[in-house]
């Protein structure tokens, strides 16, 4: 063997240390970019999750808001229908819809002079006539829910002034209200006219219909 003296030991000794190091710092430098290109993905699937969620969020906010916003009427359906009764309904339901919801008409149910589209209202009593039975009187019913009331849509000065507690001045505000605003579509609706406040909405509510 050659004599190796100490020179040559250091020499040899540090190029050990140098290549130690050097490899330490690849392998250090490599783990440390995995590391990061692991934390970037993550980081963009999160995000995509919570923009997901955002956007599911909106939609089901937005349904609720649909759903919150329905307004509901009482109507009475009597006369030719399987199962007479009160149903609730939709606001601008038609006849034909809440016949279906009182079990569908019966076999002696005379549809044909009636128009199955009209719009229903609230608090409105339909009596549908039947072929066997049908009278002038039917037909009343059916084409005027309220013979004994008046429609605040259509009535003059001198017709609202025919509601206890509404006098002139009310009357012209309710004319002038529906010129502005166009027809009630809902007796709650007169709250909004200046004067009428919910107590006079109470005493007014069984005398009009719209």
């Amino acid at each position: 063997m050659f004599p190796i003296n100490k020179k040559e030991d250091y020499i040899l000794f540090f190029l050990i240390v140098a290549v130690i190091i050097a490899t330490s710092l690849l392998i250090f430098k490599n783990i440390n970019f995995n590391s990061e290109d692991t934390i970037e993905i993550k980081n963009y699937e999160h995000t995509n999750i919570s923009q997901a969620n955002v956007l599911e969020q909106e939609q089901i906010d937005i349904s609720d808001k649909n759903k919150t916003s329905k307004e509901y009427i009482l109507v009475q359906v009597g006369g030719a229908v399987l199962n007479p009764g009160v149903y609730k309904c939709e606001l601008g339901d038609r006849i034909y819809q809440v016949i279906e919801k009182a079990g569908g008409a019966s076999k002696d149910a005379n549809l044909d002079i009636i128009n199955l589209v009209d719009e229903i209202k609230d608090g409105s009593k339909i009596i549908i006539p039947s072929k066997s039975k049908t009278s002038n009187t039917n037909l009343a019913i059916v084409a005027k829910d309220y013979s004994s009331k008046v429609n605040i849509n259509n009535a003059s000065v001198e017709e609202l002034q025919n509601l206890k507690g509404v006098g002139p001045s009310t009357a012209e505000k309710i004319i002038k209200y529906r010129q502005e605003k166009g027809s009630f579509k809902t007796l709650k609706e007169l709250t909004k006219v200046p004067g009428i406040g919910e107590k006079t909405f109470a005493k007014l509510k069984s005398q009009i219909s719209y």
